[in-house]
């Protein structure tokens, strides 16, 4: 686009060029005037293209810029990306760390207290034998005593 406006403002001042040269030729007066307003036309495009041409450079410069400062951003937000995706990576090992202990641990616990159930019921099965032996020698004694009061 830009080379467009170039080529029109490299055309518009041969054109300017010509009209020069072919006024110097002319001899007559309305002939120059004519000319000459053609010419200050001419110089009017040409500023305008000129304009136009400047305008359209800021407006690339501004798109230029804006484009760099995305790319920026999205470089920034990639590193973030790879940053919050890193620690998720070692949080997520730790977590797999502390739940394999917390499984052993859990299975010594059940282990310990199968152990200790183990024996408080065979304790309890020896004081029941243990109780029953001596209700049963309480239930002959009375039976005893009961034949020999009779």
């Amino acid at each position: 686009m830009l080379e467009v406006k170039e080529r029109k403002v490299n055309d518009l001042q041969n054109r300017m060029e010509n009209l020069q040269a072919g006024s110097l030729l002319a001899v007559s007066v309305p002939y120059l005037r004519d000319k000459e307003k053609q010419m200050g036309s001419l110089k009017g495009r040409v500023k305008s293209l000129q304009a136009d041409t400047s305008n359209t450079d800021g407006a690339l410069t501004t798109l230029v810029e804006s484009l760099a400062e995305k790319e920026h951003i999205i470089q920034r937000l990639n590193e973030q990306r790879f940053q919050d995706d890193q620690e998720k990576g070692e949080e997520l090992v730790a977590s797999r760390t502390m739940l394999e202990r917390m499984k052993v641990e859990h299975k010594m616990v059940l282990e310990e207290t199968a152990v200790r159930h183990k024996a408080h019921s065979m304790d309890w099965f020896r004081e029941r034998e243990a109780l029953k032996a001596q209700l049963f020698g309480l239930m002959k004694e009375l039976e005893e005593n009961r034949q020999v009061a009779q």
